[in-house]
């Protein structure tokens, strides 16, 4: 039997109707993820590193936002703020690292989402946030060693001059832990790298030598003082 010409024209109205609200849809949804791309471009376009300008002591509590998970202060604590999203007045992604004398972790990286609190004050946020440090850092038996500028793309770090090596993409601050001071063989060390980037924004080694900057050694010798001035601003990389 055959079908009535107006069922049949409705049919095809119904399918052109719904072929239309797909295409509709498809098109909201790539949209959607173009400007989603142009925000996270646009809140990416730079990561800040916050050095604490005195250590941490045994007893301090910092927290991530006042009412956020807590850490409590076992030993002399270096204390770093990484801020993923500086332009963020909200929730956002964020790194917190501890370097102290420890013989199983010296050094602890912490996800955040918000500004730190220490002792229930707000630190490393608001004006006048630049303050003014000095490396190498003696904490108990350890040194920690923060190159004073910034590393720039191309730029190689080793573990002394034949040892394992990586090269910079983008902006990075390097830190140098020696775990041996006195040491003046192959000894354990770490390497620290805190990256203009939200992909690894923080690469944590293991070394066993001083390091190499291009092929030239840095951190041994004299003078190894030098003033730091924090926060750094890590431009991030072009994808």
């Amino acid at each position: 039997m055959p079908k009535n010409p107006i069922s049949v024209k409705e049919d095809v109205m119904n399918r052109k109707i719904t072929v239309s609200l797909v295409i509709t849809s498809v098109m909201l949804l790539l949209a959607l993820c173009l400007e989603l791309k142009a925000i996270a471009g646009e809140q990416c376009e730079c990561v800040i590193a916050y050095l604490y300008p005195v250590e941490l002591k045994q007893g301090d509590v910092l927290s991530d936002g006042k009412h956020g998970p807590s850490f409590k202060i076992q030993s002399d604590t270096l204390f770093i703020w990484v801020d993923l999203m500086p332009d963020a007045d909200f929730a956002h992604p964020t790194k917190y690292i501890f370097i102290r004398d420890h013989d199983k972790q010296p050094i602890v990286v912490h996800d955040g989402e918000w500004w730190p609190y220490l002792n229930g004050q707000q630190v490393l946020y608001g004006s006048p946030n630049k303050s003014c440090s000095v490396s190498p850092y003696q904490l108990d038996q350890i040194i920690t060693y923060l190159y004073p500028v910034e590393l720039k793309k191309g730029d190689v770090i080793s573990d002394g001059p034949n040892g394992a090596s990586l090269k910079m993409d983008c902006d990075t601050l390097f830190i140098w832990v020696d775990l041996m001071p006195s040491a003046y063989f192959a000894h354990p060390t770490k390497y620290v790298f805190i990256r203009g980037t939200l992909d690894k924004p923080v690469i944590l080694a293991d070394g066993e030598w001083w390091p190499c900057l291009n092929g030239q050694g840095i951190f041994h010798g004299s003078p190894n003082m030098g003033a730091l001035i924090s926060p750094f601003k890590l431009s991030c990389a072009l994808e």
